[in-house]
């Protein structure tokens, strides 16, 4: 929650597109439960009752909701994709005007790759935060709510049984996100030490030419990419263990919903 607090106060000037974007969000998450609410009717009026106007009509409103969806959807994506560049626009010329403020300890403390890292590379993981984890942040537990609304409308005691691994889920994400940013800040470390070979074996490739030292800088470049591979390759593992992992925790609640449900139809 304390990197959300920070970032919104990057977000805060283009508060009035954030507003916008939320608003495109809830009517998202609105059309989706409107869409999931009209299966059971679309069944029972079908296959069931065989009405025909159903038939007729139901095609043209399921293409109504999907095409006013897409334009919400595109225009709160957009709208953070904005958001996302003005930030990481600003980042980087408040970052590039305090670099310079600063003394000369602190240039002799820091080589220019590590410098270069920080204002290129995690300026544009910041960008990623606000253009997707914000919105991820949002958009989610909007949909989540949505969807609730609708299924303890239809069925409270199916719903309570449907969602009852949620906080099995919720505290696999927590566990995960905490494991993944880990792995994340270490990435960015050795992203950064990877700079200062590059920046200092193309800075000096007259002293590595004439002292014959191209196979070194190499070998050297070459351990330094290893380690950046196998950091990205620890938070790769973790990420996509997840998905499984919480597919796994939702058909549990699948199968109490099978089962409950089953024998109610069987019992009559």
């Amino acid at each position: 929650m304390d990197i959300y607090k920070r970032l919104l106060t990057y977000v805060k000037p283009y508060w009035q597109r954030m507003v916008f974007a939320v608003f495109c969000m809830i009517i998202t998450a609105g059309l989706n439960s409107s869409i999931a609410y009209m299966v059971k009717p679309m069944l029972d009026d079908i296959f069931i009752h065989k009405r025909w106007i159903v038939v007729k009509l139901l095609p043209l409103i399921i293409l109504i909701l999907y095409f006013f969806k897409g334009i919400f959807i595109y225009i709160q994506d957009y709208l953070m994709l904005y958001i996302g560049h003005k930030v990481i626009m600003n980042l980087r010329n408040k970052l590039f005007s305090h670099i310079h403020s600063l003394s000369m300890d602190f240039f002799t403390d820091h080589s220019t790759g590590v410098i270069m890292a920080r204002i290129n590379s995690d300026v544009t993981l910041v960008q990623r935060s606000v253009t997707k984890s914000l919105a991820d942040a949002i958009r989610h537990p909007l949909n989540i709510l949505a969807y609730l609304g609708v299924m303890f409308y239809c069925s409270w005691i199916w719903s309570l049984l449907a969602i009852i691994v949620l906080p099995f889920i919720a505290l696999l994400i927590n566990k995960l996100g905490i494991k993944v940013r880990k792995i994340t800040k270490k990435a960015q470390q050795q992203f950064a030490d990877l700079n200062v070979v590059l920046h200092e074996t193309i800075s000096g490739a007259l002293i590595v030419k004439a002292f014959n030292m191209e196979e070194r800088e190499a070998n050297r470049y070459s351990h330094e990419n290893q380690r950046f591979f196998n950091e990205q390759m620890r938070a790769g593992r973790v990420e996509a263990l997840s998905s499984p992992l919480m597919e796994f925790l939702g058909s549990i609640g699948i199968a109490f919903v099978i089962f409950w449900g089953g024998t109610q139809v069987i019992s009559g």
